[in-house]
Parts: C-alpha cells; sequence; structure tokens
C-alpha cells in the first residue's frame, strides 16, 4: 500500500468522464482507475472506453491486468473487488446490475457512491434499485452503511427518492471541463437540428420523435443521435463522428430541445451554447432551474417554440441575437471552475468516511446461521454431499473466528430417521421441512413485513421453506444442495445453490417445463458453487448463470478410513455361495437413472460371461436396486431382456439394494475392482472411496470423471459406455490386472489431503460474503 488517494470511476460516459476525472483529481485524488468495457446496451450510445489513465496508476501490473478485464457492469468477480479493496479508497458506479451492487456491499469496504445523473419521470433510483436487484436494492444499501453515498449531479434529485437515498445524498455537481463558447456557428442550411436516439426501440424517445415530427413538419430538420435499428426516415442521420455533429451545429439554424423532465437533462443543448449556436427550448424542464427561466429561446408552449424557430430560420438577425447574447449563462452551471468549491467540500465528505472505511466489518458476520437445504428426498452420495458441506460450512466459520450456526434442513420423508445424518457435526441442528407455495399477492405481503421497500414479483409464485418454525427466516442464508426447485426462493434471504452436474442436458427425462423452472431458480441465485470445471461451463453455458455469481470450490470428501468400532459382519455367503475363501467378485454401485447407463451395462455383462468367460460376480448395490428390473422405464426394459437371455448373468450377477454405509464398506474392501457407468455427471465418491480402500475403479470416460482422477490421482482404468464391447473386454482385463492395479493406487496420506475439513475456509470464503 502507499500514501496515494485513488478512486475508481466505473463510467463510460464520454462527456461526463471529461469533466469528472480532472475534477477528482483537483479535489485531491492522485490516481484514477477507467474501466475497459460496457455493455453492449443501446443506454450506452455516449460511452467509450479510455486508457489514458493506466500510465499514471502506480499499482502492480497483475492487479491493473485483472481490473481491466472485469466487467464491472455485470458485478465484477470477488477477486477483482479484494484487488481494488487494497488499492482503492472510493468507487463511483452506476446502479445497472443486480450484481453490481450487491457484489459492491459484500467484497468492497471503501466508500461507494452511486453516480445519480437523474432519470425521466416516473422513473426514481430508489424504484430502480428495486427493480434491477428483486426488491434487495435497500438490503445492499444498508449493508454498506455509512460507507454508501448517493451522488446526485444536481440539487434537487434526492427530492423524490425514499429516505433511505435522500439522507445519502450527496451534491456533486456535473459540468463541463471547457465551457468557452465558440463563435464559429452560422447557420447557413436553414435546418433544424434535433437530437433524438433508439426511435425504433426506447417507447419514451419513439414517442418524442413522433411529436417532434407531428409539431414540426412544416419546418426543414435533421435529427440526430445513435439508432441502433435503422429509422426509414432519410432525415434521421443516425451515428455520425462528433466532427459530424460539430458541423451539423455549425451549419444548421437552430437547435430544439423539447424535455420538459424536472429530474432529468441531456448534454446536447449544452453543447449547442458551447458552439454558438442558437437554442430553443420548452419550459419546465430541468434547464429553468440552471439559468434558463427568463432566457429568450425559452418558450411555454409548442406555438411559441415553432414562431421562434420560424423566425430563426426566416433570419431574424434581433431574435437571434438576443438568444445568442443570453444563452451562455446556462454554461455557468457547468462551469468547472465555478463547481469545484462544491466538490471539493462533497470530497472531503467522502474522504472522511473513507477512513471509517473499516467500522462495519467487524460485526458482519458475527452470529449469523446458514440453512443447507436439501431440496428433495435424496439419499446415497447427494445425502452424503449434502452433510459434508454443511460441515464444512461450521469448520470454515471456526477456523475464521466465527459464530456462526448452521442448520440441515431435509425433507419429511420415512426415507430419514435420526441414523440417516450420521455424518453431520454434532454441533449442526436439524428440521425437517416442507416447500411452502406462496401467489404473487402473499409473496408482495410477505417481503413488505420482511421490511423489503418497494419489491415488486417477478414471477406468479415463489416458495419457502415451511420448517413447522418459521419458514427459515431467522436463517441468514439459503443454502439448496441440487437445483431441484419448482419456483424460484421467496429472496426474503439470500440464496445460493451448490449445483453439482446438468444431467439434462445430455439426458431426456425432464419434461422442458419442470427443466426450464430448475434453471430459473438457479439464474435467480445470489452464489452458485460447482465442484467441477465440466459443470461450471455446463451452468455458464447450458443454465445460463452470470460468471461473476459463480464459483468453482473443490469436492469435499469425506475421511473414508474412520472405521465404526461397531460395524456389523456381512454375510458373504450370499455373495460366493458358501466358498467364503474367494471372495471373487467387483462393486457396481449404481441406480435406476437413465444416465447410470443400465441397458448398456447388462448387454456388456452378457458378453463378459458369455463371450469372454467371466468368472467375476457383479454385486449390484444402490438405491432400489435389489428391485431394478421391475421398473418399466425403456431402459430398464432394455436391460431386463439382456438379462433374460443369459443364464450366467442370472448365476453372476447379485443384487443387494441399498447396503447401509457398514455393510457397503465390508463388501467394497472385498472386492477385486469397482465399476462406475454414469455419463454426463459430476464424478462420484465411489471411486475415491474404493481407492480410499485399496480397490482399483473401472469407469465410463467423460470429462468430470477424469477431472476427478486428476485431482486425486486414482489411476482409473476406463471404458465407453456406448460400446458394450468395449465395456465387455475391460471388464475382462480388470479381472485379469486388478491386483496390479491396486500398487498404482495413492496412498492413504495422499488421499487424506483432499477431506472435506482441507476446503472448509474455501467454502467459507464464497459463502460469508453473503450473510
Amino acid at each position: 500500500m502507499s500514501d496515494k488517494k485513488r478512486v475508481m470511476w466505473l463510467l463510460n460516459h464520454t462527456s461526463a468522464r471529461k469533466f469528472e476525472v480532472p475534477m477528482l483529481k483537483e479535489c485531491g485524488f492522485d490516481e484514477v482507475f477507467l474501466p475497459k468495457s460496457f455493455p453492449a446496451d443501446p443506454s450506452f450510445r455516449s460511452a467509450s472506453v479510455d486508457w489514458s489513465e493506466d500510465e499514471k496508476l502506480t499499482i502492480p501490473l497483475e492487479d491493473l491486468a485483472v481490473l481491466n478485464s472485469t466487467d464491472w457492469y455485470a458485478g465484477g468477480t470477488k477477486e477483482a473487488w479484494m484487488i481494488a479493496n487494497r488499492w482503492f479508497d472510493a468507487v463511483f458506479f452506476i446502479a445497472y446490475d443486480t450484481d453490481n451492487i450487491k457484489n459492491m456491499a459484500s467484497y468492497f469496504k471503501g466508500v461507494c457512491v452511486l453516480r445519480a445523473y437523474g432519470l425521466h419521470q416516473p422513473n426514481t433510483y430508489s424504484k430502480w434499485l428495486s427493480f434491477i436487484s428483486a426488491g434487495k436494492g435497500a438490503e445492499y444499501i444498508r449493508k454498506m452503511g455509512r460507507r454508501f453515498v448517493f451522488g446526485i449531479a444536481y440539487e434537487h434529485l434526492a427530492n423524490i427518492e425514499s429516505s433511505l437515498l435522500k439522507d445519502k445524498a450527496l451534491y456533486l455537481p456535473l459540468g463541463m471541463n471547457n465551457t468557452e463558447v465558440k463563435d464559429n456557428w452560422s447557420g447557413g442550411n436553414k435546418k433544424v437540428l434535433f437530437v433524438c436516439p433508439d426511435v425504433a426501440i426506447n417507447p419514451y424517445y419513439n414517442k418524442v420523435y413522433k411529436d417532434f415530427v407531428k409539431n414540426f413538419s412544416e419546418f426543414d430538420y435533421i435529427i440526430a443521435g445513435s439508432q441502433p435499428i435503422e429509422v426509414m426516415d432519410k432525415r434521421v442521420l443516425g451515428y455520425v463522428t462528433y466532427e459530424q455533429h460539430e458541423k451539423n451545429m455549425r451549419d444548421s439554424s437552430v437547435m430544439f430541445y423539447h424535455s420538459q423532465e424536472p429530474y432529468h437533462i441531456h448534454f446536447h443543448p449544452f453543447e449547442a451554447v458551447k458552439n454558438g449556436m442558437p437554442l430553443v427550448f420548452m419550459a419546465g424542464g430541468l434547464l429553468d432551474k440552471l439559468g434558463g427561466s427568463n432566457l429568450p429561446g425559452r418558450c411555454k408552449n409548442i406555438k411559441e417554440a415553432k414562431e421562434k424557430i420560424k423566425g430563426i430560420t426566416n433570419g431574424d438577425k434581433r431574435l437571434i441575437k438576443s438568444i445568442l447574447e443570453s444563452q451562455h449563462v446556462l454554461l455557468n452551471a457547468m462551469n468547472f471552475d465555478l463547481l469545484k468549491p462544491q466538490w471539493i467540500s462533497g470530497i472531503m465528505q467522502m474522504l472522511n468516511i473513507g477512513a471509517e472505511r473499516l467500522q462495519p466489518v467487524q460485526e458482519l458476520y458475527k452470529k449469523k446461521k446458514v440453512a443447507v437445504i436439501l431440496p428433495v428426498g435424496y439419499l446415497g452420495g447427494s445425502l452424503r454431499g449434502a452433510q459434508l458441506l454443511a460441515n464444512a460450512i461450521k469448520e470454515g466459520a471456526r477456523l475464521d473466528n466465527e459464530d456462526c450456526q448452521v442448520v440441515f434442513y431435509h425433507q419429511e420423508s420415512e426415507i430419514y430417521d435420526l441414523n440417516t445424518f450420521t455424518d453431520l457435526d454434532k454441533s449442526i441442528s436439524i428440521r425437517p421441512f416442507k416447500w411452502k407455495k406462496l401467489d404473487a399477492e402473499a409473496s408482495v405481503r410477505t417481503m413488505a413485513y420482511a421490511g423489503y421497500e418497494d419489491w415488486h414479483p417477478s414471477n406468479n409464485a415463489f416458495i419457502i421453506p415451511d420448517d413447522g418454525i418459521n419458514f427459515g427466516f431467522d436463517c441468514d442464508l439459503w443454502l439448496i444442495v441440487s437445483d431441484r426447485v419448482e419456483a424460484p426462493l421467496l429472496p426474503v434471504r439470500p440464496v445460493a445453490f451448490m449445483v453439482y452436474d446438468y444431467l439434462q442436458r445430455r439426458n431426456n427425462f425432464l419434461e422442458q417445463e419442470i427443466n426450464w423452472l430448475f434453471i430459473d431458480a438457479v439464474r435467480r441465485a445470489d452464489k452458485v458453487l460447482v465442484t467441477s470445471h465440466f459443470t461450471y461451463e455446463d451452468t455458464l453455458q447450458y443454465a445460463g448463470v452470470k460468471k461473476e455469481r459463480l464459483s468453482k470450490v473443490p469436492m469435499l470428501l469425506p475421511d473414508f478410513s474412520v472405521e465404526n468400532k461397531n460395524a456389523i459382519e456381512f454375510d458373504f455367503s450370499v455373495i460366493d455361495k458358501g466358498n467364503e475363501k474367494e471372495k471373487n467378485y467387483f462393486v457396481w454401485t449404481t441406480n435406476s437413472a437413465p444416465h447410470k447407463n443400465i441397458d448398456k451395462i447388462f448387454e456388456a455383462l452378457r458378453i463378459y460371461y458369455e463371450v469372454y468367460n467371466g468368472s467375476l460376480k457383479c454385486v449390484v448395490t444402490g438405491v432400489n436396486t435389489d428391485n431394478i428390473l421391475s421398473s418399466s422405464s425403456p431402459h430398464i426394459m432394455r436391460a431386463k431382456k439382456s438379462y433374460s437371455l443369459s443364464m450366467k448373468m442370472k448365476k453372476n450377477v447379485i443384487f443387494k439394494g441399498n447396503l447401509s454405509d457398514d455393510e457397503y464398506k465390508v463388501v467394497l474392501k472385498s472386492a477385486d475392482f469397482l465399476l462406475h457407468s454414469a455419463h454426463g455427471d459430476n464424478g462420484t465418491f465411489s471411486v475415491v472411496e474404493a481407492a480410499f480402500y485399496n480397490v482399483p475403479s473401472l469407469s465410463n470416460s467423460y470429462p468430470a470423471i477424469r477431472e476427478m482422477d486428476g485431482n486425486y490421482s486414482l489411476n482409473l482404468s476406463y471404458f465407453n459406455v456406448f460400446d458394450e464391447h468395449d465395456v465387455a473386454s475391460k471388464l475382462k482385463k480388470m479381472e485379469v490386472s486388478s491386483s496390479e492395479l491396486k500398487s498404482k493406487l495413492p496412498a492413504l496420506e495422499d488421499l487424506k489431503k483432499h477431506i472435506y475439513k482441507k476446503h472448509a475456509t474455501t467454502y467459507w470464503e464464497e459463502l460469508k460474503g453473503l450473510l
């Protein structure tokens, strides 16, 4: 760190930048960072990128590279905000996206100045913040405390805002870097110059355009302003260079300015005055407050405006002279030197706030409560993963010296009992729940009682966890494990998702409408966590989650080496038909889901036993695998056909159903190898657990499992599940070489380096900013 004062001016408005960056330096800031990208949005028609300040920044080049590559309008990444914390005292920004203000509130500790240049009525910044942040703008502002500043460009802008913004208002007037009037206007082409952008796509400007054409059709005119979609009117110029725009001002007879908005003004009337061009404008707008209330160019109605424009285009020298000699007073409101004292005073207030920048952080995460919610009745690996996640959050908070309570939510169901949750840390409380659906009216009422101002529902229904206590409202964060929720969660609390995979992208087992509901709920989340690069890319490309809300975290592994002293004995006679000394089998842990490829593996097993004369029995375990052939699903029917045609399969394939953890461990330890048949999921604990017990694994080859293989050095063997003969031949190869493959498995101590406690801090750091 150095003693230099630095500010981030996260706007790309070209004209405002020319004024505000020099002004910030006049007010004591030594260095200014400017963003290097802006949204592809027509509202940024006046935007540009400026690299000139980079060479003056005395921060490490690697940090500057991160800042320059960051999309600040979309919220910025946590990494980028951490860099900003190291080097910058304040940030100027506009409210463009939900994550923009949310991430700033969560990660930046300096002063945050919402730059307000005014909005068209009936819009207000209070309403806009509520709209872009799902009603939670007030929450983010409160979270920033005194660090938030509502930086208004015109002194009266705060009058129509909520008390939350009004009380934070700081007058920092907008101006021009140079207000010297040029004497180069000629007006030779007798045209009226009117500026109206976005005619085809913006309803506001479309009406402005139609009103102008209707009222001034008797005049020869040209219409300037960027047009993303071409307008079928030859008098609408569309985009022109600034040089051409200056020529149009110099050559046209008069500029007409239509706006009667009291809380918003455009830049082009001041450009006309600065270029020595007559300005005719309507009364009642912001120009009145900036010195125009008694000017000869001011018009109370359209009739008066037409009379004055007609006089100017006909060469009324007396009228032209009176307008030109008087209108320069408008530039006083934009004069750099006249506005500088107000800026210096305002920036001093900001810097005093900045000196207290750490004040709210110390209390931010104390005595918080996180709900880890299992949204449907999961068993197996999903249940285990959810419990590990709850443990990791609890451990991460402890390591960070934070007092955080974790509550584990599970569906009310007969499949669960107290013995189900033995993997949970003893300090984590358990709550059964069911989902409660609220219609739009009930949702608005609930949000209002929870203190969210001006919240408007963006969906017909929302859900909350009905735990029989208080619907989870005592928790500060709802973390949903998987994406299986059929409506958005009511945003009364921050919502995060742990998404393990998007199987539905490659397997057609979800109705399109249901799939859309799952995806929509995740898109609305404040944070989405994934544990593989494979799922990270799916979440970006398929689910459409914004990169700024998405984080890849390490997979959490249990310590499979921990033994249960009360473990039961397993009766191996059901496997080896009485030959207990030779337990020659492999384990296939699976379920009936289509992505487990039951049909393909059954056909491969038939080939393995009948063509390759396979000698190992296949022990099938997993949820409902004892009744797996009773399903009428098409892929199971195909599996049943393969099974029915092979006496050897019937003799050697043993269906054991969902074994308890202790039973499964005993069976796994004595297996020659483990078979993993899934495709397109996030990988599986089963291959790691097998390695803990020095059992090699044979797996279908797909990106996520190969990523897991690389992370933990599992030395997996692979097959192509879509080629049954390849699967069968690899099964035979494993039968012959499984003993040799055991020597290539990672050491137990190396595997234990990856257990969940090693990554607890990473998980806590990802989530605590939401509290």
